[in-house]
């Protein structure tokens, strides 16, 4: 019994050891800020901030959809570009979709699903150069990260009420 004991005493005694580290915050522990902060925008103007226009260029790539002869390609943060894409070696863009804080589309036949920051957009793309804001889910996604995941140094990590993070932009030091 009294080998139990002891046994015990040094598993409890282990296991309080493994927990501390310089990691936790402790003596000699450092916290490591982003070198970003966020890009605010007001709730109320993010529900009237999506607008179909010309084309543009392409400055962050992110996901992209074929459907028949369109083609779909998110700008992270910014929106969606639309192509014509009869032609696949050589695409041709049609117009751009502002939607702030977009970093994931999908598709289901003419009904591009969008994020708006945390927000879910429903557009219809029945005609694809003339594309119709529909039903919006709010707060269905949870708020992005900074892109290094590091944290939000002050006081940049203050977000005021009724905003939302639509993008990051790099602190110059």
């Amino acid at each position: 019994m009294k080998n139990i004991k002891i046994i015990g005493f040094l598993f409890f005694g282990l296991a309080l050891w493994s927990c501390g580290s310089e990691d936790d915050g402790g003596p000699g522990y450092e916290i490591q800020y982003s070198s970003y902060k966020p890009v605010l925008m007001d709730t109320n103007e993010l529900f009237k901030s999506i607008s179909f226009g010309g084309s543009r260029q392409i400055n962050s790539k992110g996901k992209l959809i074929i459907d028949g002869n369109n083609l779909f390609v998110i700008e992270i943060d910014n929106g969606v570009h639309f192509y014509d894409n009869t032609n696949p070696s050589n695409p041709v863009e049609t117009g751009f979709l502002t939607v702030p804080g977009c970093r994931d589309i999908n598709l289901v036949k003419n009904v591009l699903y969008v994020s708006n920051s945390v927000d879910l957009v429903v557009i219809d793309i029945s005609n694809p150069k003339n594309p119709v804001v529909g039903k919006r889910s709010r707060k269905v996604f949870t708020v992005s990260g900074s892109p290094d995941r590091l944290y939000i140094a002050p006081p940049y990590n203050k977000i005021p009420a009724n905003t939302v993070i639509v993008g990051w932009k790099k602190v110059t030091p």
